[in-house]
């Protein structure tokens, strides 16, 4: 899975742009966001960070889709 207590934000957005390499950039921003946010003195963006978020929402949303349709299909042709 992505979530694993011992996992960093680092490394639970590496999988996640694994999973999604659509996104990557948007979950680069959002880990960068993040970061700054965490270990900085200066505040993250927030703008730039929701917009990302959004987008990690609407491919992980098309990615689910296409597998659903994919397995669909699959059955189709087993069934056949």
């Amino acid at each position: 899975g992505l979530s694993s207590p011992s996992r960093t934000p680092a490394e639970a957005a590496a999988a996640l742009a694994g999973l999604l390499p659509e996104a990557a950039a948007a979950i680069q921003i959002l880990l960068s966001e993040y970061e700054r946010s965490l270990y900085s003195l200066r505040a993250g963006h927030i703008h730039p960070a929701r917009r990302a978020a959004a987008t990690i929402r609407k491919e992980a949303s098309r990615a689910a889709l296409r597998n659903l349709l994919a397995s669909v299909k699959r059955a189709e042709v087993r069934e056949q």
